[in-house]
């Protein structure tokens, strides 16, 4: 059951010492995926959430919207097929909104 939800809460639950790059790759390890399968998810979200240049910064350096942008990535690990998002938008720009 675990493995087929994918939840956003409205408040970041990110560690501030981890990369984005080292969140997804933690998620997506607990999701249980691994080597080439693992990295492919990790880019493919990276790239569709705009995360490239933030990417390598420690979570508690990124600014508001992009810890949105990285907790809505931690939410789509997996490619859960149910997907729980409190206010996902809340503090990201109007580009990032409409991505």
């Amino acid at each position: 059951m675990r493995a087929s939800v994918g939840v956003c809460p409205q408040f970041d639950v990110l560690f501030a010492e981890l990369s984005a790059l080292e969140h997804l790759r933690f998620y997506a390890a607990l999701r249980g995926l691994s080597g080439a399968a693992l990295e492919a998810e990790v880019a493919w979200l990276a790239r569709h959430l705009d995360l490239g240049l933030h990417a390598s910064k420690p979570a508690g350096a990124l600014s508001g919207g992009n810890r949105r942008k990285l907790s809505v990535a931690i939410a789509l690990v997996g490619s859960p097929a149910v997907l729980v998002l409190d206010e996902p938008s809340t503090g990201m720009d109007p580009a990032a909104k409409r991505l």
